[in-house]
């Protein structure tokens, strides 16, 4: 017999004694319930549904009636053996709860509030003024004309002239780019800024120089380009100062250029 031929084998007998345990476990669940059967569908007895009964006693309205033969009757009343064990008003324990005998209830006289009468004085009559002046006359009339308030003269506001560096949200570069003052005059004189410069320091990885970008421009392309190469200037002899504080040389940032000029 080969290997698998005999684990073939094995397998089957476990399996018929799995089957056979099993239904040596249900037999006698169902032989209870062929019973039960059974009882059901006899036919009730006349007294079935009734409370026992002592036939070989006395009537129980029998008058001097023995107290044992009573105590047999009161027993019977029970049916059930439990009943005495579970809430049940005439023959459970609650039987045995004192009652709290009923309170007379006191209607009380219903409260009136003490009355108090006033007496007011009486306001005679009185005519409206039909002359009543305004609220604006009123202030008028109330108003102080001594009072008098001297200004200063106005000074006049100079405005400071030059080239300022700042980011895009208005922080002050601390080492500000360079510009070349021959190259600016001659800028100036192909038309006046109309605006400011915006340029872009984009950091690359992949390259060895930071990335340029002219991102707004000023309305004179001779200054735009003046301004991208002091830039390019300014990073490549920073070293280590920084342009503005905070600078991260990973991360992007925008330079504004005004030119006030």
């Amino acid at each position: 017999m080969t290997p698998k031929t005999q684990e073939k084998k094995d397998y089957c007998l476990r399996m018929a004694a799995a089957i056979a345990v099993a239904v040596l476990l249900h037999v006698p669940f169902l032989l209870v319930k062929a019973k039960n059967g059974n009882i059901q569908n006899q036919p009730h007895d006349l007294f079935a549904n009734q409370s026992p009964r002592a036939f070989l006693f006395p009537s129980r309205n029998t008058k001097n009636l023995d107290k044992n033969i009573l105590a047999i009757y009161e027993w019977a009343d029970f049916d059930d053996p439990t009943v005495i064990i579970h809430p049940n008003p005439d023959y459970g324990f609650t039987k045995f709860i004192p009652k709290t005998p009923p309170q007379e209830v006191v209607q009380l006289p219903e409260v009136e509030p003490p009355r108090t009468e006033k007496s007011f004085p009486e306001i005679p009559d009185r005519p409206l003024e039909a002359n009543a002046r305004s609220t604006a006359e009123n202030i008028q009339a109330a108003w102080n004309k001594d009072t008098h308030l001297t200004l200063p003269a106005p000074q006049r506001i100079v405005r400071p002239r030059g080239v300022f560096w700042t980011t895009e949200y208005g922080t002050k570069l601390i080492n500000p780019p360079k510009l070349d003052e021959e190259k600016q005059n001659l800028a100036i004189l192909k038309g006046t800024p109309k605006s400011v410069t915006k340029i872009e320091i984009d950091p690359n990885p992949n390259l060895p120089l930071k990335r340029i970008v002219l991102r707004e421009s000023c309305g004179n392309k001779d200054l735009d380009m003046l301004a991208v190469e002091a830039v390019r200037n300014a990073l490549e002899n920073s070293g280590d100062k920084p342009l503005l504080p905070g600078f991260s040389p990973t991360q992007p940032v925008t330079l504004v250029v005004d030119w006030r000029l």
